[in-house]
């Protein structure tokens, strides 16, 4: 893939994922959108939901279960309609809480077990020393506590707040703030470990691809 290709397709995807969040912001926050725009809500996750299962281990049975769960939208797309900030926020909260116990469920099996660690140790050539190993076990608890922030908040501006105030955080200020976490994380990093190969924040999600396939 060239370098424009690779440009177009960032591009691409970087207005694909706007536009997905700007459809959730506003059909969360209303109180009965129409049907369309949840629709629309629907299909990216769906999506991203079938493509996991075809690359699942267990392919036939994963692909199943999304058949099921698409079968039942589609019988409760009233319903789903009328309720359809709980369908986002279990979504948001799900999300936020699967990746806090993927991070933080690794965290106590020494440096060279976390989960940024077990990443690094993939992509980087030779062996990662203590200094680096500690560094990347800080970076996955920093991580850790920021899912586990992150769904607390959701959960308090949901209950206790004005559906339009989730909303914006969930599907306007999450990604805002995760790109800020990657950011953050590699200005320090280069302050930390100046003299250490560096992946940008590209390059770091293609690790963490070849990782999960690995």
């Amino acid at each position: 893939m060239t370098r424009l290709q690779k440009v177009i397709r960032t591009s691409a995807l970087a207005l694909g994922g706007a536009v997905y969040l700007g459809v959730a912001f506003a059909a969360a926050a209303m109180e009965r959108p129409p049907l369309l725009l949840v629709i629309a809500g629907m299909l990216p996750m769906a999506a991203l939901a079938v493509a996991a299962g075809w690359a699942s281990r267990v392919r036939y049975a994963a692909l199943s279960a999304c058949a099921i769960a698409l079968v039942l939208l589609v019988l409760n797309l009233q319903r789903l309609q009328d309720h359809v900030a709980f369908f986002y926020f279990i979504q948001h909260v799900g999300a936020m809480g699967a990746l806090g116990l993927t991070f933080g469920t690794t965290l106590w099996g020494g440096t060279e077990q976390a989960f940024c660690s077990r990443i690094a140790a993939f992509v980087m050539p030779g062996r990662l020393d203590a200094q680096y190993l500690l560094y990347t076990w800080k970076v996955t608890l920093a991580w850790t506590i920021f899912f586990a922030l992150s769904a607390a908040v959701s959960v308090i501006l949901f209950c206790w707040g004005p559906v339009v105030w989730w909303s914006f955080f969930a599907n306007v200020l999450s990604p805002v703030l995760v790109g800020a976490m990657f950011a953050a994380e590699y200005g320090i990093r280069l302050v930390a470990l100046p003299s250490r190969p560096h992946l940008n924040l590209s390059e770091t999600i293609q690790a963490y691809r070849a990782y999960r396939r690995g």
